[in-house]
């Protein structure tokens, strides 16, 4: 059995920060720069729980191929970690977004 419903039901969501069509999440932020984002909504309020970015360089297929004999043709920044900004915890941080919606507590 379906059910149609005219918005969704859950509180918390994870959207795309830009998605103008069902197939691209990148902005183009720069030349040859692009910007990922998710987003984790409470439904209620409206409120940003949090955050992921991710900044990638992108060369146009001729560029790759020549940049691909000197090294990757797409480069990530990576991720923050909790260890780069806290050392002292001896936990580890879990993935997005359950790091948004199942906190760890500091007891």
């Amino acid at each position: 059995m379906h059910t149609l419903l005219e918005r969704p039901i859950a509180r918390y969501h994870v959207i795309y920060a830009y998605q103008p069509n069902p197939y691209v999440q990148e902005e183009p932020i720069g030349w040859k720069l692009q910007k990922m984002e998710q987003r984790v909504i409470d439904s209620q309020t409206g409120e940003i729980l949090g955050r992921k970015t991710t900044i990638k360089r992108v060369l146009p297929t001729h560029e790759a191929l020549l940049a691909g004999l000197l090294g990757p043709p797409i480069v990530l920044c990576p991720s923050p970690t909790v260890e780069a900004y806290l050392p002292q915890l001896p936990f580890h941080q879990p993935p997005f977004p359950q790091s948004i919606l199942n906190p760890i507590s500091n007891k």
